[in-house]
């Protein structure tokens, strides 16, 4: 019985709208704080009821229980009509309307009214306003609602909350669209009332697409779609989901070659209407429904809405989904029944062992490549020995290494001298096959020095230059500045630094040589650095040529 009520109020409503003044059929109503709104019930409705004397009574619940509204200067009860002058936040709440014959109480209908915030910086609010969607080179009207008391009430349209143009009439029209008309328009109606002001707006966001992007609309409208055509009365269908997941129903209604401004859309569920969804996840109802939004693809005009199932249970299953399209003083329905789809999950081994392997490989990753950053010279010899490598065949040089050393009897100490004539040739050369030239060891008295040093160190594929404190006679200095010219000049040979003893200050040595990278620098450690697997002679071979060990 309860449903045969609701149809036929959804008949008469269709029937007497185009004569009568618009009353909100829906049962979740949204307005804004401080602007001028009402409630209302066609008058008619009544009638189908009893003919006799009766009595209006408006109600809001409150605490569970409903109380009769008191009229006040704000609040006023004009039979048929509830107006607010104007709507606060605490009006939000159930709202219904009875008529009593003296015997018997009859509810004619209920509305959970929503008052929004206003937003402080803006000429509207983000959750309450419709959209619509139209292609460029076409005409098309913003309508202003239908909120206005008198016919001399004052309109002005803002674009983007400026003032557009002037306009002040109910509707704006646009000859030929483009896409610069796209944008959110506010139409602000002043309406007298006892000698004071109130305000009331209607928000619109107007998108203005170009000419073939029909496809990209029609993705958009293309979820679970519940399709009305033209001379579609009551058909049953259904819709296959997934339990636990989130859900989205889309009725799109087809209202021909023309756009229908009084077409609306609406969901119902088991003949109830849906909440609003609200924008805030969090605050998200579990099924809820869009803002209706009007679409033109091509030379079609659609009307369509959202309902959005937050998860999908099994109760859902046995709910009676229905999509009702009013337009052009017609009705038309289409109820959808949930179906459960055929889900397959992954088995629990699967997808623990995906879960792990997704876990694990970005860490064995990072891993892999600190690993290979650490131990990179490690690494790099390890190739070199099994691949034989050798970077000293063919290039025409005669030694592997120039070792440049503190030679003059300036050095308080044989340290370095003992360095660079024993210890480096005995571990280079007899355990590694490297081939150094040593001046004082391999070239014979009585040439010129300068002519053999620089010889020399052109016939060498590295220059070792073993740095200390000490390290200013003018012979050494020639060869380190030899080597720096053939190494940043020339780029024939590359220099290894020793730094044999700690040096604090660089300043005695060339300019040049802060050219040269930081890791061509070795530090001996004394008796740290003595054992052939040390640290020093793996660094020292890493920067030597690669060459085949004996």
């Amino acid at each position: 019985l309860k449903k045969m009520t609701l149809m036929i109020f959804f008949l008469m409503f269709i029937i007497e709208s185009a004569t009568e003044k618009l009353c909100p059929l829906r049962a979740s109503i949204d307005v804004l704080e401080g602007e001028y709104f009402f409630l209302c019930y066609l008058e008619s409705t009544q009638e189908h009821f009893q003919e006799e004397a009766y009595t209006i009574n408006w109600y809001k619940e409150n605490a569970g229980k409903q109380q009769l509204i008191k009229e006040t200067n704000r609040i006023v009860s004009q039979m048929n009509f509830l107006e607010f002058w104007p709507a606060e936040l605490s009006d939000s709440g159930n709202y219904s309307v009875t008529h009593s014959n003296g015997k018997q109480n009859f509810t004619i209908q209920k509305w959970t009214l929503n008052v929004l915030e206003r937003n402080k910086s803006s000429c509207f609010n983000k959750n309450h306003l419709t959209t619509e969607f139209k292609n460029a080179g076409t005409g098309h009207s913003l309508k202003c609602s239908d909120l206005s008391v008198n016919e001399n009430d004052s309109i002005t349209w803002y674009k983007d909350c400026k003032n557009y143009e002037n306009e002040t009439e109910r509707e704006l029209d646009f000859k030929t669209l483009t896409v610069q008309h796209s944008g959110i328009y506010t139409c602000k109606i002043l309406i007298s009332h006892e000698g004071k002001v109130y305000h009331s707006t209607n928000t619109i966001k107007l998108v203005v697409e170009e000419v073939g992007r029909d496809e990209e609309i029609e993705t958009e409208i293309g979820m679970k779609l519940v399709q009305f055509v033209v001379a579609t009365a009551y058909i049953s269908s259904h819709v296959m989901l997934c339990l636990g997941k989130e859900e989205i129903l889309n009725c799109t209604g087809f209202l021909g070659y023309y756009m229908q401004e009084d077409a609306n859309l609406y969901w119902l569920i088991n003949q109830t209407f849906p909440e609003k969804c609200t924008g805030i996840p969090e605050n998200e109802p579990s099924i809820c429904e869009e803002e209706l939004k009007k679409l033109q693809l091509g030379n079609k005009f659609y009307v369509t809405r959202l309902l959005r199932i937050k998860k999908v249970t099994d109760k859902d299953m046995h709910h009676n989904f229905t999509c009702m399209l009013q337009a052009d003083e017609r009705t038309q329905i289409k109820i959808v029944k949930l179906k459960k789809g055929n889900t397959q999950d992954l088995p629990v081994q699967i997808f623990t062992t995906g879960m792990v392997l997704a876990i694990l490989f970005p860490c064995v990753a990072v891993a892999a490549v600190f690993l290979c950053v650490m131990f990179r010279v490690d690494l790099v010899l390890f190739y070199r020995n099994i691949c034989r490598r050798d970077d000293t065949a063919g290039d025409g040089k005669e030694y592997d290494a120039f070792v440049s050393y503190l030679k003059d009897c300036i050095s308080p100490t044989d340290e370095e001298r003992e360095f660079a004539l024993k210890i480096l040739p005995m571990i280079l050369e007899e355990n590694f096959g490297y081939k150094l030239c040593i001046f004082e060891r391999d070239v014979s008295p009585g040439g010129a020095i300068v002519d053999d040093i620089h010889s020399f160190i052109d016939k060498s594929r590295r220059l070792i230059i073993i740095l200390s404190q000490n390290y200013v006679s003018d012979r050494a200095i020639y060869e380190l500045e030899s080597g720096l010219h053939k190494a940043l000049v020339e780029r024939k040979t590359k220099i290894i630094l020793i730094e044999y003893m700690p040096i604090s200050d660089y300043n005695f040595l060339p300019e040049s040589l802060s050219l040269l990278p930081s890791k061509s620098v070795v530090k001996w450690k004394k008796d740290k650095s003595l054992p052939v697997n040390s640290r020093f002679w793996k660094n020292l071979r890493y920067l030597m040529p690669a060459k085949p060990t004996k």
